[in-house]
């Protein structure tokens, strides 16, 4: 039945591609560079850290940057537009406060936060823009910040919005979603459409044994984009809501539950665990989990039960 559910799917995904190649659909053309970042499954690539490290790197060139984000799971309507910013001077649309999350996202706003902690008046702001249309955010974009570059997150099926590059983001852990599209697996379309893409980071890269297999059969598909390798490492830790800092000896003996609400919990765990952190138990909820009075009870049980000395969660979470 799924099989057959993801024939129908691969056909009409098949017809929307062919409709924008032909120029029947014409795509919007913003008038400069259109950076995408995005991937052929269903999440779990790390989108978000590539989203933020390439900011981070046109920033340090001297480049305006704003970041074109859908705003996936949030509780706002999804035709309105939302600015979030670094500098809080340079515009007064959005603020952002701990109870906007649910109208923005949780990942246009962790981005802007992160964007937040080390802002220099002296070097141009990032800015993040959520809303649907994102032709229509980029228009605002360019008309409040004058952007030398767009990022358009998770924009690799975003057909409507004309790109410069398309860089594609391919999970060492299942690369291509099991070879079928979804509900049958976790592809977004098929495999073959990567021969749109102009380059390929293989993100985890170092959770596999070997991933030769999937650079061959990149290059198969699209021989001219070249292939760059990712991993995910450690970075810091600090206490919740706050800057603190803490160091991995602190917690040398101590009992870890681990929480989080990720595409790929595996890589989470792989993280602590290589950390060499004693995590009694790992609790997972899904993608863009929002957090309840019921989960919190869940988790005081399992603190209870199994003598839990501190909760380590990610960033977004």
């Amino acid at each position: 039945l799924l099989y057959g559910l993801s024939l129908g799917y691969r056909t009409l995904v098949q017809l929307r591609l062919t409709l924008y190649q032909k120029a029947i659909f014409r795509r919007a053309v913003l008038p400069c560079p259109v950076i995408s970042i995005g991937n052929i499954t269903t999440g779990g690539t790390g989108k978000t850290p590539m989203v933020i490290l390439i900011a981070q790197l046109l920033r340090q060139h001297g480049k305006r940057v704003v970041i074109l984000s859908r705003g996936y799971r949030r509780r706002g309507s999804p035709y309105t537009t939302n600015i979030l910013v670094c500098d809080e001077g340079a515009s007064k649309t959005f603020a952002v406060q701990p109870a906007d999350v649910r109208l923005v996202g949780d990942e246009p706003l962790f981005i802007a936060r992160k964007f937040q902690r080390g802002c220099n008046p002296a070097r141009p702001e990032v800015s993040v823009i959520v809303g649907k249309q994102r032709y229509l955010s980029g228009k605002l974009a360019i008309e409040r910040f004058q952007p030398n570059v767009i990022l358009l997150d998770d924009g690799f099926q975003h057909l409507q919005l004309h790109r410069t590059f398309d860089l594609v983001l391919i999970g060492a852990t299942n690369p291509f979603g099991g070879n079928y599209l979804l509900p049958a697996g976790f592809l977004r379309e098929p495999v073959e459409n990567l021969a749109r893409a102009h380059a390929f980071v293989i993100t985890r890269s170092d959770e596999i044994d070997d991933i030769t297999p999937i650079c061959q059969r990149l290059q198969q598909i699209n021989p001219e984009a070249p292939i760059f390798k990712g991993m995910h490492v450690y970075d810091a830790m600090r206490k919740a809501g706050t800057d603190e800092q803490i160091e991995t000896e602190m917690l040398n003996g101590k009992r870890i539950l681990g929480v989080s609400g990720l595409a790929n919990p595996a890589s989470f765990h792989h993280l602590l665990d290589n950390l060499g952190f004693n995590v009694v138990k790992y609790l997972d909820f899904p993608d863009h989990h929002w957090y309840t009075e019921q989960d919190a009870y869940e988790i005081r049980q399992i603190v209870t039960a199994h003598g839990i000395d501190t909760i380590m969660t990610t960033e977004k979470d």
